[in-house]
């Protein structure tokens, strides 16, 4: 699901982004999410992301995910982020993602890896196999994801993404900022998709 929020200009930030989601104050998304990925046994019951905008324009992302992985045995899960994007013929822009804790019910161990235009997070044991129901709780930062405008800066985040082989029943974002937001959208369903959420408010 991707969000668009505009807030005020601060100064102190410098830097444009390519997908995400709001700004100052707070607002809540809601997708009406059913099935954002490849149908599967395994289910996301729910979704739920944290969104903060920090002074100097990078986000603080908390992501907590109800993860049901069936009776099937696996690892864990692999939350793959897109952190590269074209900026124009010569140049890209990357958003760094750094901090990266995790905390589970289930083995939490943490490799993180890059790939073309992809940051994996990859969760779990690998000598350690898991079934069933269990929540991920994912924390981390992104480097420089606004978008820098003369009269506001804007950020759209792919909150959700679209890596994912499990189907999600339920979807909510929340994004807070130092600044009042101006405009709010939010966008959900597979890649490119323009069909509106469900819900999307600003928070008093």
């Amino acid at each position: 699901d991707r969000l668009l929020v505009l807030v005020p200009l601060r100064a102190v930030l410098r830097s444009r982004l390519a997908r995400s989601l709001m700004a100052a104050g707070a607002v809540a998304l809601m997708p009406a999410v059913q099935a954002l990925a490849q149908s599967s046994e395994e289910v996301i019951n729910e979704y739920a992301v944290e969104v903060q905008i920090l002074p100097d324009g990078d986000l603080r992302i908390t992501e907590t995910i109800d993860y049901d992985f069936g009776a099937g045995l696996r690892h864990g899960i692999l939350r793959t982020i897109p952190t590269r994007f074209p900026y124009d013929d010569v140049n890209d822009r990357v958003f760094p993602i750094e901090d990266v804790t995790v905390q589970s019910d289930a083995p939490d161990d943490v490799e993180i890896s890059e790939e073309g235009s992809l940051t994996t997070i990859r969760v779990g044991d690998p000598d350690v196999e898991i079934s069933g129901r269990h929540s991920y709780t994912l924390t981390y930062r992104v480097e420089g994801a606004l978008n820098p405008f003369p009269d506001h800066d804007e950020l759209y985040w792919n909150a959700i993404g679209d890596e994912w082989q499990a189907s999600i029943a339920r979807a909510q974002v929340t994004v807070r900022a130092p600044g009042a937001i101006q405009r709010v959208a939010c966008f959900q369903g597979y890649d490119g998709s323009t069909e509106p959420c469900a819900l999307a408010e600003l928070l008093a």
